[in-house]
């Protein structure tokens, strides 16, 4: 054997074809973890495709390199590849045991193995090795060699390097290692999966038998550190006596918040090297928020289990947790568990936000009709008709059967409308919204049909019709035009529409005017951060997750790009914004602070300071022919948070009777908002609302004649008979 490296030597001298170029180890790209922080500066999370943190040269610490030295190779700093004394005492007793037991590799061996050849243990294998190691010792100095075994090196757990080994059994960076700790990880070289919980082999011993084999290691590096007068007697005592207590895997590599680590990783994976780079990513999150968020939804799914086990697996959540100033998501919960469903409820989960969604229907009503004193603005509040279709009939949109209100009260304002959470009135509400949309928007679409007069009278011409009845069918689109007849859907809505789009709401909203009540499906993270607007002056702000991410020498890789706020009510009219925003914030505040809101319970736990809500349940399906709840909703803004809860089922099923946003979902807010609220903090006030001089007696606006018994327009083309 001893013969063979001495021809492996005068090999490594020649060109040798076949064999890796060692140069090209200078443009070896280590991966590296990239590590994600909360912002409040703690660890949070990292991806990796390898685990591992690159220490420099200048980096590796002292007593960490007598350790690997000490163990591996205590020739290091005196040989050129091979150390033909370790050869010939491998050698020797691998004769005497008559098999293979010792290697006599050195560290620059050990790297060649690693970086290019197998590890199966054959003479010709140690042979390429050793011309390996040779022709790395004339290219790269001790240093270079020893920084790249010291990153390369596999120490078990799925960590890379001495760094990312340090941090995931104790903790702490290599540097603050203390001789014992040091001893320890280096004792793994030749055992890396010793402590690796999920490797097969270790299955057949307990733990403790082998963390007792992995202890004798550190005290076998210890001794070797003593005989090269490494360490003293006192170190070596005070260092085989202490205490070992590693982490538990994979500490060192928290999931805090794996729903939001996952949007990170799904928005980013294409632009940057999140699972090799080195990347230190702050984001917005607040670790203890979110460990908050996420007790108070297990909690109220526990509570709703508890009452229908029937749904035990289905029964789902979402928390999203909002600053109110900037929008940034302090928390993200998906769902209860990741590792058992990865889909993201808070973000990739479509469902009806049901009366959630009636405050932009107020803010729009605000917008079109109740320009004035919000105190006079009053419609109906009875059944409302809504047309199923050309021959199938009427649906009467209703209110919730509160045992303790009445059912319909006649006409109401807009406060009673939105505390009490009345459907029937916010259609009546709604239509009058919709009806001075289009009065605004009739003399523009006259004008885009008269401008189209010639291709409407070819159109039907084409159909047969002769040239008078051509210009009669014409005349006829354009009265109906200025009824409001024959628009397209899209233009219809868009009174509405675009508001909640200027808002933040991205997701499609249906053309129709239940999508006031919500029936329009929306995801949790975009409605909750459409409801800033409300408290805020009336703009709207962008979600975001990410403050800065830099390389591993910290440098910007990427800024993020903050948008400025944009006005959400009126963009011409910045008074006029914050008219309709004030007033809103107004709305939300009753919904808790009146007797009869929907969500007036607050005030049991929190009798003072500001809470601006609004409660949800949609009734997305039916049983027996009768609508049945879905979905709980409650979004809730504080002077300092925007936060929504929703709960449902996976298969958007019945909830259960009386299942509502003020049963399921109100009561997790309250848990997660407890020690977050401070006592009497008010929002600010933007705009001053002059009040009626007696609005207790204030004169209601006339309703619309239709208002109860309104006109039901189809709109559908219809095929007519040339004439």
């Amino acid at each position: 054997m001893f013969a063979l490296f001495v021809l492996a030597f005068f090999v490594a001298n020649a060109d040798a074809d076949g064999l890796p170029d060692v140069k090209k180890l200078r443009d070896l790209k280590q991966m590296e973890s990239s590590f994600v922080y909360g912002s409040d500066g703690s660890l949070i999370g990292c991806f990796a495709k390898e685990y591992r943190t690159i220490l420099l040269e200048n980096e590796i610490p002292l007593i960490l390199e007598k350790a690997i030295i000490a163990s591996e190779d205590k020739n290091f700093y005196r040989h050129r590849g091979v150390d033909p004394m370790s050869i010939a005492r491998a050698a020797w007793n691998d004769l005497l045991a008559w098999r293979y037991v010792e290697g006599g590799s050195t560290l620059t061996q050990q790297l060649a193995k690693n970086l290019f050849l197998s590890p199966e243990k054959t003479l010709e294998r140690k042979f390429w090795e050793a011309i390996l190691a040779i022709r790395i010792e004339k290219e790269y100095s001790k240093r270079e060699i020893l920084a790249l075994y010291v990153n390369m090196t596999y120490l078990g757990r799925g960590r890379y390097g001495f760094e990312a080994a340090a941090r995931t059994y104790f903790g702490k960076s290599s540097k603050d290692l203390t001789l014992a700790q040091s001893a320890f990880i280096v004792g793994l070289i030749n055992r890396p999966s010793l402590l690796t919980e999920d490797e097969e082999a270790n299955k057949k011993e307990s733990f403790e038998k082998r963390f007792a084999d992995a202890v004798k290691r550190k005290n076998r590096v210890l001794q070797l550190m003593s005989v090269e007068k490494f360490i003293t007697a006192d170190e070596y005592l005070r260092a085989y006596w202490e205490d070992i207590k590693i982490l538990p895997a994979k500490t060192d590599c928290r999931n805090e918040a794996p729903y939001f680590l996952e949007e990170i990783r799904k928005k980013y994976k294409d632009e940057l090297p999140l699972l090799t780079g080195g990347l230190k990513i702050y984001t917005t999150l607040d670790p203890a928020i979110q460990k908050k968020a996420e007790a108070a939804l297990k909690n109220g799914l526990q509570k709703y289990r508890a009452r229908h086990p029937e749904n035990a697996e289905k029964a789902q959540g979402a928390v999203v947790v909002l600053d109110i100033n900037t929008a940034e998501i302090r928390a993200m919960v998906g769902g209860e568990n990741f590792w058992k469903s990865e889909f993201n409820n808070a973000v990739q989960a479509q469902r009806q936000p049901g009366s959630a969604f009636k405050p932009f229907a107020d803010a729009a009503y605000l917008k079109y009709v109740c320009t004035k004193s919000r105190e006079l603005c009053k419609f109906a509040d009875s059944p409302f008709p809504v047309s199923m279709g050309r021959g199938l009939g009427l649906h009467y949109v209703e209110n919730y059967p509160y045992s303790n209100l009445p059912r319909y009260r006649g006409f109401v304002n807009m406060d009673i409308q939105l505390a009490e959470s009345r459907n029937a009135a916010t259609m009546h509400m709604a239509l009058e919204a919709e009806r001075a949309w289009v009065k605004l928007l009739i003399p523009q679409k006259l004008a885009e049909h008269e401008a189209k007069r010639d291709e409407r009278i070819a159109y039907y011409r084409k159909l047969g019709y002769s040239a008078i009845g051509a210009e009669k069918e014409y005349v006829e689109e354009h009265a109906a035009i200025s009824r409001g007849i024959l628009w397209n859907p899209e233009d219809k809505m868009r009174w509405l529409t675009e508001l909640a789009k200027n808002a933040g709401i991205n997701s499609k909203l249906q053309p129709y005017l239940v999508t006031a009540i919500g029936a329009s499906e929306v995801n949790v993270l975009e409605i909750t951060s459409a409801f800033i607007p409300f408290v805020n002056g009336g703009y709207g702000v962008t979600p975001s997750m990410i403050r800065g991410i830099y390389d591993s020498k910290m440098n910007p890789v990427l800024q993020t790009q903050i948008a400025g706020p944009v006005p959400v009510f009126d963009a011409l009219n910045l008074g006029e914004n914050s008219r309709i925003a004030e007033n809103m914030k107004q709305l939300l505040r009753g919904v808790v602070d009146l007797p009869t809101g929907t969500a007036h319970s607050l005030r049991k736990n929190y009798p003072s300071g500001d809470f601006a809500c609004k409660t949800g349940t949609a009734t997305n399906t039916k049983q027996d022919g009768k609508a049945v709840p879905t979905d709980n909703w409650i979004i809730c803004l504080t002077p300092k948070y925007a936060v929504g809860v929703w709960i449902g089922l996976s298969d958007k099923e019945d909830l259960g009777n009386r299942e509502t946003g003020s049963i399921n979902a109100l009561p997790v807010f309250d848990e997660f908002i407890r020690d977050l609220i401070v006592p009497d903090e008010k929002f600010a006030t933007l705009f001053e609302i002059p009040l009626t001089e007696n609005p207790a007696e204030g004169v209601p606006i006339e309703p619309n004649k239709d208002s109860e018994s309104q006109e039901l327009f189809d709109t559908e083309n219809k095929t007519k008979a040339p004439q």
